[in-house]
Parts: C-alpha cells; structure tokens; sequence
C-alpha cells in the first residue's frame, strides 16, 4: 500500500548505523510517496519507505499517531 505524505514535518536525521544525529533534522515534503515496510530499525510504530519525493531520507519510523496525522492512503 502507498500513502502520501499531506504536511510537511521535521525527523531527526540518523548515521549509517540507524544512530540519531544530534541537532540534525531534515523535512519530510508534502507529496512525497511512502510504503509501509515490516522493517523497524529504531523501534519505531511504522516503517515507511520512501518511493518518491523525498531527497533527505530513504527510510523512516515514526507513531502510528504522526504516520495517521501527517499520511493518506492513494493505493497500490
């Protein structure tokens, strides 16, 4: 299933080891395409993968309450 991102939000950037970056932030954009993954790598409610959009991230995880809050679901 794909979901669109429809408000922009900031996410903490993390180093190659799935390490947070401290003080180091980047933007999910408004239109960026995402897929839900069964991957978690920090723990996170849900995994999404970006499929297009999105320069700053190849992956992320946030609360099933923010991935409600900030997606919509466009299909498959």
């Amino acid at each position: 299933m794909k979901y669109q991102c429809i408000k922009e939000f900031e996410i903490q950037m993390c180093d190659d080891d799935c390490f947070m970056i401290e003080n180091e932030f980047g933007y999910i954009p408004v239109g960026s395409i995402w897929e839900v993954s069964e991957s978690n790598l920090l723990g996170g409610e849900v995994h999404l993968v970006c499929v297009s959009g999105c320069d700053d991230f190849g992956w992320i995880e946030i609360t099933q309450e923010h991935f409600k809050e900030n997606f919509i679901e466009i299909g498959e």
